[in-house]
């Protein structure tokens, strides 16, 4: 039914990178998956996911994340299908969403282990958490929001915080909030 010896379909769909109109085809089949983050953590969950960001040394040279989805036949794990997305592209979406009609406010994009992938400080993008936030304007609004945040298994992740603008030098409200799907 599927190419390949495994009787799997790994296909491995990407932008040519001297032409990113040309959308370029590998056969990926016989390649195990089954430790990578992308693959392990939607199967273990049954949920959609996002990765932790990284580096894709085999393919676009570049600091990414992938959103995961299982598909199920029959309640059983069929398939994944994902998307790779480039830091830059999301640091530019999320720098695009504070510039539009955000006069005053600002948006920091933490991942599920707390690491800050975009923030109005490009500076703090991929080497700060929101522990060494924390830690750096001992906060303790930062230190339950990073618990949220590392709290997969309740709803206590769907909080806020009052801050005295260690931050910004203005109170601010620290929302913590899921990305559960993107719609």
């Amino acid at each position: 039914m599927f190419p390949g010896r495994s009787g799997r379909f790994a296909p491995f769909l990407y932008r040519n990178k001297d032409n990113p109109e040309e959308i370029l085809y590998k056969d990926l089949t016989d390649h195990d998956f089954s430790t990578e983050e992308w693959y392990a953590k939607p199967k273990e969950t049954g949920r959609a996911c996002w990765t932790e960001p990284y580096f894709d040394e085999g393919g676009a040279g570049v600091l990414m994340c992938t959103y995961s989805v299982p598909i199920f036949f029959d309640d059983k794990l069929a398939g994944m299908a994902t998307i790779d997305m480039k830091l830059d592209d999301i640091h530019k979406a999320m720098r695009n969403i504070m510039d539009r009609d955000t006069k005053d406010k600002r948006g920091i994009l933490f991942s599920a282990a707390g690491t800050i992938i975009t923030a109005p400080n490009p500076e703090r993008d991929m080497k700060e958490t929101i522990h060494t936030l924390a830690d750096k304007f001992h906060t303790d609004a930062f230190k339950q929001a990073g618990e949220s945040i590392a709290d997969t298994k309740s709803d206590s992740r769907n909080k806020h915080y009052y801050i005295d603008g260690p931050i910004s030098g203005k109170h601010s409200i620290l929302v913590c909030a899921p990305l559960e799907d993107t719609g």
